[in-house]
């Protein structure tokens, strides 16, 4: 389904593992307007995760 395209862009990690969300993708080298749209979101959560990691180290150090 859409939503699960969608989930499956945004958070790719709370797809269980062997399944596959097909792809509606029609030229390879174009990204879809979901995966346009993730882009965002993933590097969000990459900068959330790295804050948090620098947090912990900082915490280690004192």
């Amino acid at each position: 389904t859409r939503s699960q395209r969608v989930r499956a862009a945004m958070f790719p990690e709370t797809l269980e593992e062997g399944i596959e969300i097909p792809s509606t993708q029609l030229d390879p080298a174009q990204p879809t307007a979901v995966q346009r749209l993730s882009e965002p979101s993933q590097m969000l959560k990459h900068a959330v995760v790295n804050l948090i990691n620098y947090q912990d180290d900082a915490d280690l150090a004192t």
